[in-house]
């Protein structure tokens, strides 16, 4: 909930909902043609309790332009926190149904809620295998063929039981999910999503600069 000068927030250091102040708030527009860039907006404030800073961010309405186009109301996107630094966002570079269902995983932890929170995380694995177009099977399966086919490393294949042992856990085991567990599945997805859409990327762009430099 946002009113002008005021933003519901989950403070880390009260461990608790607070109303942050809201210092300054701000939309950036990137250059480029109409049809290419997606405004964001960052919103400063401070927490009223431990007078704690607070740096946020979202983007634009996926639909906004067609909602533009049709004089309709532009849907408000949940803010992601960017400092203090918990789970980073996910990179732009990520697709969009990736970070959303992470966005909402990292929600839940700030919530204190850590059951939701690895459910949300096996969630957003499974969709970033989706993306890999690998649909058929467990989890399991469609990780072991990612590391098949050298999508991911060894490495990363090791630390994947977190996030399917602790989702399932989290789906069918009445125990509760402890914070440490949360926090490491939410871990290995952000690694995971990083590890394919950024570090990859970064890496093919580096590989194309060497070719045509020889």
């Amino acid at each position: 909930m946002s009113i002008k000068g005021r933003h519901a927030w989950n403070c880390q250091t009260c461990a608790k909902a607070v109303i942050l102040e809201v210092i300054e708030s701000w939309w950036v527009n990137p250059e480029g043609e109409w049809d290419d860039f997606e405004p964001y907006e960052w919103l400063v404030g401070k927490c009223p309790g431990c007078a704690g800073p607070y740096v946020l961010t979202r983007e634009s309405d996926p639909d906004w332009r067609e909602r533009y186009y049709q004089d309709e109301p532009v849907a408000e996107m949940p803010y992601v926190q960017s400092f203090p630094e918990t789970h980073r966002a996910l990179s732009r570079a990520v697709p969009l149904t990736v970070r959303e269902s992470y966005d909402e995983a990292i929600s839940c932890f700030r919530s204190g809620l850590n059951t939701a929170a690895v459910i949300m995380a096996r969630r957003t694995v499974e969709l970033v295998c989706k993306e890999q177009g690998l649909s058929e099977g467990t989890l399991a399966q469609k990780l072991r063929k990612m590391r098949e086919q050298d999508l991911i490393d060894e490495r990363l294949f090791d630390w994947s039981s977190v996030a399917k042992d602790l989702g399932n856990n989290g789906a069918h085991d009445f125990n509760p999910v402890a914070r440490e567990d949360a926090d490491d599945a939410l871990l290995f997805t952000e690694a995971l999503a990083s590890y394919l859409y950024t570090f990859a990327e970064r890496y093919e762009t580096h590989r194309r600069r060497e070719v045509a430099s020889d």
